[in-house]
């Protein structure tokens, strides 16, 4: 369908999930390519650990326009998105607290040691 000129943006419209082009053979990399944000995507009921699963970088996703809020929501947790070499500052750049960093299952121990100091951490609110 792209290689018929069908844009990815155009398919999830009329009723395509973007679940169904991944079962159809279109990569992730290749949705974002045809302008397809991750934001989009997600609202198309892709779990972020199915990007992850698919080589999408938690990185990469925060530059389509995804906030680290929004990866926490589908069941991603904060561990898991420093694991995919997300720092917690730039989780905090991204909208997400401290708070909710240890709300997630990430220790002060982890966050002091991913190179966020203890007056950013009582900054926060913690």
């Amino acid at each position: 369908m792209v290689g018929q000129g069908l844009s990815v943006g155009k398919m999830v419209g009329p009723g395509m999930c973007v679940g169904e082009m991944v079962g159809q053979g279109l990569s992730l990399g290749e949705m974002v390519g045809q302008g397809l944000s991750v934001g989009e995507m997600v609202g198309q009921g892709l779990s972020l650990r199915d990007k992850v699963g698919e080589g999408f970088s938690l990185g990469k996703m925060a530059g389509q326009g995804l906030s680290v809020g929004k990866m926490v929501g589908p069941g991603m947790c904060v561990g898991e998105m420093v694991g995919q070499g997300l720092s917690v500052g730039e989780m905090v750049g991204q909208g997400l607290s401290v708070g909710d960093m240890v709300g997630q299952g990430l220790s002060m121990g982890e966050l002091v040691s991913q190179g966020l100091s203890v007056g950013e951490l009582v900054g926060q609110g913690l």
